[in-house]
């Protein structure tokens, strides 16, 4: 039974009572009149009580609707009551507490959507579990790690969500030992990637509380640039003792008598000079390949027909194409303008030309291709010579990447063309790439910024 109904059966039980009073107080009088008055003194203590009950039980109700309001979470609902006692005090302390709670909830709002923020904008992977192992908080960037996006993980296991055999292990060894770990882990599928896994044990740990948190950097590109580095040294060594074992064996071969036999000494004379133009034409490329990369190198960009700088980088390999007898195909539209450097244009062009030439067998042909697209220009040099196998192919414009490291060598190369070609684009502005097919021929592309 409602408070409303428990007064009301109150004031009647009183008004009854007090009825009861009045009719033998006044027992003596007339009949007619004592019916009269009885009735009327009845009427008129209910109708005092009914307005007592009114003002009593409409504040009630507007504090009882307020504070559903205030469970709804319908913080701006305010109580409005005119009495001046305990009624009215007990509404604005409900008021206040509203108040209260809509700047606690804002607040949180406010926490909510910084955090939210923050871990959309991580660049690092983020992991929080509880010491159950149920995830507790994990960011989109640890999902696309791992290959679980769009996949709800809130609550739900670390085993059922994570595919990844090192990384469980981890986390199994941090929540058993309670230590904090720092880890590196690989990955293969669906492409090779490295990441640094620090993981911290949270102190005072609470019931269903975060237990263990993860952070993961992706160190891909450190491990392939150690990788690079160790490579460089590796071949740079090799490149420079190959002429120099050369030089140094044919000298010495001379000092022990050979230069008395004419015939012979001149031939190991001209050894030895190939042998010096090799170095010196490495040590040229990496010269000019140092200086760009420096971040000193500045390219002098001028309009330059695009044409007439295909046409130039082919006249300086003339005769390199006419001894294999190469069909060349120039498509480049004429007053096709670029902005770019000269010098290091036509070095690109030299580069990737030679390169054709050098890995087409006689007969080939060699393709020239530019085009406007949109804000670039396209360009291609393409060949039908002996191609370069898929894994390879990510690769070829490290310095002194070869595919076929024996092969190569014999033509002449010095393994810093292709690096060279890729340096000058990225300083232009550009991108480069190239697409090959084994025994069927390669392509080599680039992009250049328009002429304003």
């Amino acid at each position: 039974m409602g408070i409303k109904w428990k007064l009301f059966l109150a004031f009647l039980l009183s008004t009854t009572i007090l009825a009861f009073i009045i009719i033998v107080l006044s027992s003596e009088l007339p009949k007619g009149l004592f019916i009269a008055s009885s009735a009327i003194i009845l009427i008129i203590s209910l109708l005092i009580n009914y307005f007592v009950l009114q003002r009593i039980i409409s504040p009630v109700a507007d504090i009882i609707k307020g504070a559903s309001a205030i469970s709804e979470g319908n913080f701006t609902h305010r109580i409005r009551i005119d009495t001046r006692d305990e009624l009215k005090e007990l509404s604005e302390i409900l008021n206040e507490m509203s108040e209260e709670f809509k700047k606690r909830m804002d607040e949180m709002d406010e926490d909510k959507a910084r955090l939210s923020t923050i871990l959309s904008t991580m660049s690092e992977g983020l992991l929080a579990i509880d010491c159950k192992g149920n995830i507790l908080l994990a960011n989109s960037v640890l999902s696309e790690m791992f290959g679980f996006k769009g996949t709800s993980v809130i609550g739900r296991s670390y085993l059922e969500i994570i595919r990844h055999n090192q990384l469980n292990d981890i986390i199994r060894e941090v929540l058993k030992e309670r230590q904090n770990v720092i880890r590196e882990i690989e990955q293969f599928f669906p492409e090779e990637r490295y990441f640094a896994v620090y993981a911290s044990v949270a102190e005072g740990i609470k019931e269903g509380g975060v237990c263990a948190v993860f952070i993961f950097h992706d160190i891909t590109k450190i491990k392939r640039l150690e990788r690079i580095r160790k490579d460089f040294v590796a071949n740079v060594s090799h490149e420079l003792r190959t002429p120099l074992t050369s030089i140094k064996g044919y000298t010495e071969a001379l000092i022990d008598g050979v230069i008395d036999d004419s015939n012979k000494a001149k031939e190991f004379l001209n050894i030895i000079s190939n042998h010096t133009e090799r170095l010196n034409n490495i040590l040229t490329d990496l010269l000019q390949l140092s200086y760009i990369e420096s971040g000193q190198y500045k390219p002098k960009a001028s309009n330059i027909n695009l044409r007439t700088a295909v046409e130039k980088a082919v006249a300086l390999l003339k005769t390199n194409i006419e001894k294999k007898g190469f069909a060349i195909d120039i498509q480049v539209p004429e007053g096709l303008i670029v902005a770019a450097d000269e010098d290091k244009l036509n070095l690109a062009f030299v580069n990737l030309i030679d390169n054709a030439i050098k890995y087409t067998p006689e007969k080939g042909r060699i393709g020239i291709k530019a085009e406007a697209r949109g804000k670039e220009v396209m360009v291609s040099v393409s060949d039908t010579g002996i191609g370069i196998p898929k894994e390879d192919l990510a690769r070829i414009f490290e310095r002194f990447y070869r595919v076929d490291k024996d092969r190569s060598s014999e033509l002449g190369g010095t393994g810093l063309g292709l690096s060279i070609v890729k340096h000058i684009i990225d300083a232009h502005g550009g991108r480069v790439w190239a697409e090959s097919e084994l025994n069927k021929g390669s392509s080599f592309y680039f992009t250049l910024p328009p002429s304003p």
